[in-house]
């Protein structure tokens, strides 16, 4: 079953977003780096939708590291998506939004931290 909070998804990279069929909804500073925060709300039909920010980096990385989350889930907080009261109920790294299969993907993920 899918949760009903939020969805917080950090792009470092992307294969080029030419035309959004969304909207960038506020620009952020994150640990030095600037990343424009696109949201929407999620859904899968039945009732069950969410709130889904996707932190992308306004200048594309391929190395992010050590990075803390707090930030980005400060910001979410901050602009009403997420709620202190929620439960963080994953964490997951990979590539989802592959156009064309080369040059994008997951060499190293390390996680330290979550309890």
């Amino acid at each position: 079953r899918q949760a009903d909070g939020a969805e917080i998804m950090i792009w470092l990279m992307h294969p080029g977003i030419t035309e959004p069929p969304w909207r960038i909804c506020w620009s952020t500073k994150i640990q030095g780096l600037w990343y424009d925060a696109m949201c929407w709300r999620a859904g899968l039909g039945g009732g069950t939708d969410w709130n889904y920010v996707a932190y992308i980096a306004q200048k594309q990385t391929r190395t992010l590291a050590p990075t803390w989350l707090n930030g980005f889930f400060r910001d979410a907080i901050r602009h009403g998506k997420l709620s202190r009261n929620w439960w963080l109920t994953a964490v997951d790294f990979g590539a989802e939004i592959n156009k064309g299969g080369t040059g994008f993907a997951v060499q190293h993920y390390h996680l330290t931290g979550v309890r």
